[in-house]
């Protein structure tokens, strides 16, 4: 399982019941696999500027 948001503030009228009912188990809250949006999902972007990492890393090999 993955936490993608965590609530602090207000969290006594956070309608909870609306993502997630407690009296049923997990399995039962999960849509059905959609391969299609999984195939790229998260996959990591390269982007026109380097990274500072990616700086340090090459300056560190030579």
């Amino acid at each position: 399982m993955f936490v993608n948001k965590i609530i602090v503030d207000n969290v006594e009228k956070y309608p909870f019941t609306r993502n997630m009912n407690s009296d049923s188990s997990i399995e039962n809250h999960s849509s059905e696999y959609n391969a299609e949006f999984w195939l790229n999902y998260n996959a990591p972007q390269q982007t026109k500027e380097i990274s500072k990492i990616e700086q340090y890393l090459k300056g560190a090999s030579n």
